[in-house]
C-alpha cells in the first residue's frame, strides 16, 4: 500500500514527531492514503512558510505488518472517535497505548463542530450528526519506531502552491 506525507521537506527516514499544537491522534508520524489530501497539506505548510512549493513524500508499507502491532481503527467520525480526538487535542495520552491509529482526519470544518461540542453548544449526539455528512479523508498516525521503520521511502513530489 502507498501512504503519503505532506509537508515542506523530504523525509526519507520517518520518525515520531512531537506536535507543536494539539493534533487528532497525538504525537506521531502522520500519513494518508489520499495523495490529494497530502498535497493540500503540503501546499498549506509551504504557503505558511512563504515557500514556492510543498513536498509530498511517498512511502510503501505491507499492510500484513499491521497484525503484529496494537492498531486502533476508526471507520467513521463516531462517538468513540469524537471522544478520542478531543482527549488528544486536550493533551491526553490515550494514543500511547497504540502503535498505529487509522481514522478520519478532522479538517477545518470539523474543528468548528468539535469547538461547539467542547463549548457545550452541541451535545455529543448533535456533534456526531453534524459530522456524518462530511466526506473526511483518512490518516494513519504511527507511534511505534519498529513499525515506522517499515515505511519504505519511494519518492517525493513537489507540489506548487
Amino acid at each position: 500500500m502507498h501512504l503519503y506525507h505532506g509537508g515542506t521537506e523530504i523525509i526519507e527516514k520517518p520518525e515520531i514527531r512531537i506536535a507543536n499544537r494539539p493534533v487528532d491522534f497525538g504525537d506521531g508520524f502522520y500519513t494518508t492514503s489520499n495523495f490529494e489530501q497530502a498535497s493540500n497539506f503540503a501546499k498549506l505548510r509551504a504557503d505558511f512558510r512563504k515557500m514556492k512549493f510543498g513536498i509530498v513524500n511517498v512511502y510503501e508499507i505491507d499492510e500484513k505488518l499491521f497484525t503484529d502491532f496494537a492498531i486502533l481503527k476508526f471507520k467513521s467520525p463516531n462517538e468513540e472517535w469524537l471522544d478520542f480526538v478531543l482527549d488528544c487535542r486536550r493533551g491526553g495520552k490515550l494514543f500511547e497505548k497504540y502503535d498505529l491509529i487509522i481514522g478520519p482526519v478532522a479538517n477545518d470544518r470539523v474543528f468548528r463542530v468539535l469547538d461547539f461540542y467542547e463549548a457545550g453548544v452541541f451535545t455529543k449526539e448533535r456533534a456526531i450528526e453534524e459530522l456524518l455528512p462530511y466526506k473526511l479523508s483518512n490518516q494513519y498516525a504511527f507511534f511505534n519506531k519498529d513499525l515506522i521503520s517499515n515505511l519504505k521511502f519511494v519518492k517525493y513530489a513537489e507540489v506548487k502552491i
